[in-house]
């Protein structure tokens, strides 16, 4: 029985809840010729609440460090019925046990991968915790890495070997010039070791090689290298339309390409329109020098009101972004224009 809930049940054993307070629960017990005996404890029954919560403010997850360092810990800890509780906290490390408590601490972590977990429990037995994860290595500078061939900001052409060429040392490890890692932020994986040959796509690189000692610690050095496509004028046409009085409107189409035959976009290209007396154009002259823009892969302009006489149309520069023209000019179509 309870003093505050009365009775509550019979046997050797009973499972109940009790009401909020401070209950002295006793059990009795009458033999068969009415002798009586009991036993007393008292039990406290405090309200149901929330649990506290606990967070690690500092360091952030992920950080490194070394076995030399000491590393403070940061962290608060709040509970709806007893407040602050950051006091509270206790600290620890799957690698190296207890760390302390406090909203505090400063300590050393031996070598490893460290999960620091901060705890906390609150008056009514409600608990929390948060975990961070610290790399600690051994103290001692990084490897030091020197991509020595080619110069940053090196331009080839399309489908030139490029040959990349490096050195690492680290101060406790030596040298690790073989085991340098070449990345490519276009390509990828480009190869291991102290000199590697590759045909890199059309485009800019930022070539990184790195090398990671025994303990951890990364080196990186980094270039640019920039690998001019070539671009090609597939088609020139030329057709005439309209016109004023005696004069006719010339249209004309640029078509321009890359390596594979795709077209580009954003080229620009400048021309001039030839002009002569026949189609011979033995005596052709310059009669106008333009230039324009590609778009999808073809320039579209007109030369409007021109006077009689045979045109042909010359490509004289074509500008595109990470690649050069290859001097082609077709003969336009048709080949030349006459009035």
């Amino acid at each position: 029985s309870s003093d505050l809930d009365g009775g509550l049940g019979s046997g050797a054993s009973i499972t109940t809840t009790l009401s909020l307070g401070t209950h002295t629960v006793t059990a009795s017990v009458t033999d068969s010729a009415g002798g009586i005996d009991v036993d007393s404890i008292q039990v406290s029954v405090a309200a149901v609440g929330n649990p506290p919560t606990v967070s690690i403010t500092s360091p952030p997850s992920g950080t490194e460090t070394d076995t030399a360092t000491p590393m403070t810990f940061v962290g608060s800890a709040s509970d709806p019925e007893d407040g602050d509780l950051s006091s509270s906290i206790q600290w620890s490390s799957d690698l190296d046990g207890g760390l302390g408590s406090g909203a505090s601490i400063t300590t050393t972590l031996s070598l490893g991968t460290h999960t620091v977990t901060a705890s906390v429990t609150d008056s009514a037995g409600g608990a929390d915790s948060d975990s961070i994860q610290v790399v600690v290595t051994l103290p001692g500078a990084p490897p030091s890495v020197t991509i020595t061939a080619p110069a940053s900001g090196t331009s080839v052409s399309s489908g030139t070997s490029v040959t990349l060429e490096g050195t690492a040392t680290d101060p406790e490890d030596g040298d690790l010039t073989t085991a340098i890692e070449w990345v490519s932020d276009r390509d990828g994986s480009l190869g291991t070791g102290g000199s590697v040959s590759v045909v890199l796509s059309d485009g800019v690189h930022v070539i990184t090689a790195s090398v990671v000692d025994s303990h951890g610690r990364q080196g990186t050095d980094s270039i640019t290298v920039t690998v001019e496509g070539s671009v090609s004028v597939s088609a020139i046409d030329q057709a005439g339309f309209g016109g004023k009085n005696a004069n006719k409107h010339l249209r004309v189409s640029i078509g321009v390409v890359d390596a594979n035959g795709a077209g580009v976009s954003g080229a620009t290209v400048s021309l001039t329109l030839m002009r002569g007396s026949s189609s011979s154009m033995g005596d052709a002259t310059a009669y106008q020098s333009t230039f324009g823009t590609t778009d999808g892969g073809t320039l579209s302009l007109t030369f409007k009101n021109i006077p009689s006489g045979c045109y042909r149309v010359v490509v004289t520069d074509i500008s595109a972004d990470g690649a050069s023209w290859d001097g082609s000019s077709p003969s336009p179509n048709p080949d030349p224009w006459c009035t």
